[in-house]
């Protein structure tokens, strides 16, 4: 087995996907640091879509506990992007699969976040 190979071992569409989106989280991530709070929150919304179609193709390929990964950190890019009721979606979801406790707590932690994001925008 080749080095790519080993490193992805997903078929090419799906290793392009991840590429894509580890390039657009990097790019978020450094709009962020430079207080370009716009240009990152469109590029962490950018990075969830991405991440959804991981989570899609892992899924699709019976690589559930990948797939998960990758949808818990599409919700995760959604609160960065400020899109909790997108995030909150994924996040309900992810509930109604068989969780270990740890995935079950990461995940009922991002949904706080979320309602609290929808409390304060509801205030506003």
């Amino acid at each position: 087995m080749d080095k790519q190979t080993s490193t992805f071992p997903y078929h090419p569409m799906i290793q392009k996907l991840i590429v894509q989106k580890s390039n657009l989280l990097l790019q978020a991530r450094f709009s962020q640091s430079s207080g370009e709070q716009a240009d990152a929150q469109a590029l962490f919304e950018e990075t969830a879509k991405k991440e959804e179609e991981i989570a899609h193709a892992l899924d699709s390929l019976g690589d559930a506990e990948n797939a998960l990964i990758s949808w818990a950190s599409a919700a995760s890019c959604y609160l960065k992007a400020s899109k909790p009721v997108s995030a909150q979606k994924i996040l309900e979801q992810l509930m109604e699969r068989p969780l270990t406790i740890a995935w079950k707590r990461e995940i009922e932690t991002l949904q706080e976040e979320c309602q609290n994001r929808l409390n304060v925008s509801s205030e506003q």
